[in-house]
């Protein structure tokens, strides 16, 4: 099992759904600061929580089949600034235009009062889930980075143990009974025949 697939996807789902529906209802608190809550207000926090759940799959997807981690530091760094934003483009134009839309046939409200809408708005919008994005990655590619650190750890000290389980196997190989019980039978036997020989084997 690779370390990205320690967490399950069940569990990852859980944890992607909680935040981003926190992200949506935080989205819905700090725009009713300055408009009133519409169906079209609703649908938009909706529709950025899918989207950047959404983005975000698809770039852990990218990142590992890309094999971002083994990359050199400017190429990483690189891919992480570059792919936010062309995401967070997509998520607020296809927004926009779903939003649109639903305006145009009346299937939704936004409050008529509430902020005026334009390519300065569009392109903090596109900024602010920029950085949405740029933050997830971030926080995602530390939590890899730590958990391979882990598992080399680990790989380590496996390795470390085997090597020193194959020492005290070949140390009770030689220090067997068979083994000794040859050894002193022979020099009982040399000593009688010849001492000197007998000496040397003895200090071999």
């Amino acid at each position: 099992m690779s370390v990205e697939n320690g967490m399950s996807w069940r569990r990852r789902a859980a944890v992607q759904a909680l935040l981003w529906s926190a992200y949506g209802a935080l989205h819905l608190v700090f725009a009713s600061v300055y408009t009133r809550i519409t169906s079209g207000l609703v649908l938009i926090a909706v529709l950025l929580s899918l989207s950047l759940w959404g983005a975000t799959e698809a770039l852990r997807a990218m990142a590992l089949r890309g094999a971002w981690l083994e990359q050199p530091p400017a190429a990483l760094l690189l891919r992480t600034l570059l792919w936010p934003p062309v995401f967070a483009l997509g998520i607020q134009t296809l927004g926009f235009v779903v939003v649109a839309s639903l305006l145009h046939v009346n299937a939704i409200q936004l409050d008529p009062a509430g902020p005026r809408q334009g390519w300065g708005t569009f392109f903090g919008y596109v900024l602010n889930t920029s950085f949405m994005l740029w933050l997830w990655l971030g926080i995602w590619s530390s939590w890899q980075y730590l958990r391979r650190w882990r598992q080399g750890e680990i790989d380590k000290w496996q390795a470390e143990a085997t090597r020193r389980e194959l020492e005290l196997q070949m140390l009770r190989a030689q220090l067997s009974p068979h083994f000794i019980f040859n050894a002193l039978n022979n020099l009982r036997a040399l000593i009688n025949e010849d001492q000197a020989r007998a000496r040397d084997m003895i200090t071999l």
